[in-house]
């Protein structure tokens, strides 16, 4: 009589179950890491706060970050991280808090208007000249326009935009600065 080694005992390849008998430990101590192992469900985006703040605010929210031990030199900070540090910050300074909350406000709603700005100026003799890291704003501009807005409808889609124009010039979401695409070649 012939015996072959993949033969079948009852429709079941003797191969797979000498496999399984061998890989059975390492099987064994798979499943019970999986079953350990805690399931993580995404929190969904946060809003992040505008690189350039208002000084003060910059401050006391650095100030919130550094009393909860969080570090401060990565930019932009997240909403939700101020918002993670504020419980270590009020036991240390409720009036610090108060503020941060305060203007955090903005930022819990579904939409809102985040940042609103318009400057006037008086200028001599600054033809040419122009204000670093303001989008290319001439120094002899007489005003400037800005605003910044979010739309969230989920946890987990978060569309934000703004606007800065002034004398002669004008930039959107549409027409953002500082990186661009390279133009398409002709066809």
């Amino acid at each position: 009589m012939y015996c072959h080694a993949n033969s079948t005992v009852n429709g079941v390849n003797q191969v797979v179950l000498s496999w399984i008998k061998a890989w059975r430990p390492a099987i064994a101590f798979t499943c019970v890491l999986a079953s350990l192992a805690q399931t993580t469900l995404a929190g969904g985006v946060s809003a992040y706060l505008p690189l350039n703040l208002e000084p003060e605010m910059e401050r006391q929210i650095e100030r919130v970050l550094i009393l909860a031990d969080e570090p401060i030199l990565k930019r932009p900070f997240a909403v939700a991280l101020v918002e993670d540090a504020l419980p270590q910050a009020c036991m240390v300074d409720k009036p610090l808090c108060t503020k941060v909350k305060r203007y955090l406000q903005r930022y819990s709603r579904d939409y809102a208007v985040t940042h609103a700005s318009a400057t006037g100026a008086i200028t001599h003799n600054a033809k040419g000249v122009v204000v670093p890291n303001e989008h290319g704003l001439p120094a002899d501009s007489r005003w400037e326009l800005s605003a910044q807005g979010y739309v969230q409808p989920n946890d987990y889609l978060l569309l934000s935009g703004g606007a800065v124009a002034y004398q002669g010039h004008s930039t959107s979401a549409t027409a953002t600065t500082g990186s661009r695409l390279p133009p398409t070649a002709a066809r």
